[in-house]
């Protein structure tokens, strides 16, 4: 991705304030998104610190969401991170896990991504949504096909109803 001069200087300014402590703990998730969107590689070993903080899950997770989904990250430490935070409460938190999951292994049959979703859609206590996202995402790795998830994830798709619980079953 290319830059004007001014969106530069603001990108370089941004990663600088984040480098040097000076943005503030409320501002840190939108300054992640604000540097991953643009892609701006400069800045991301600093992001990938990120991938530890203490603070706010927001900003852990949206450091994982723009390392996986605007620089190309695919190291293993990505999937954990991700496997981790489908524990969480939060159906966001664990809708980007489901989602930097299929990022990574997308059209890779990965069988350990694959079981580890299909238990989750087999879930019944899951949320229907993020039972959803995981069944598309189930898709996803087995063969890349957006208008197969659109169909998946729009209304008025059933989970109970409309999954193929064959497909489910061979991966539990």
């Amino acid at each position: 991705m290319t830059w004007d001069d001014d969106e530069d200087k603001e990108l370089a300014q941004k990663l600088t304030d984040l480098q040097q402590g000076k943005i503030r703990d409320e501002d840190l998730y939108h300054t992640i998104w604000t540097l991953g969107k643009a892609e701006y590689w400069p800045a991301k070993p600093t992001i990938e610190q990120y991938l530890d903080y203490t603070g706010d899950e927001d900003v852990r997770v949206a450091a994982m969401m723009v390392l996986t989904n605007r620089f190309g990250a695919k190291d293993r430490k990505y999937w954990e991170m991700a496997r981790d935070i489908l524990a969480n409460p939060d159906s966001y938190h664990r809708s980007e896990a489901i989602t930097v999951l299929t990022i990574m292994k997308n059209n890779t049959h990965d069988l350990e991504t694959l079981q580890l979703l299909a238990a989750i859609v087999n879930n019944p206590k899951e949320a229907s949504l993020i039972r959803t996202f995981a069944y598309a995402a189930m898709h996803q790795i087995i063969r890349f096909d957006p208008l197969k998830s659109k169909q998946i994830t729009d209304d008025p798709f059933d989970i109970d109803r409309d999954t193929d619980w064959e497909f489910v079953h061979r991966y539990i």
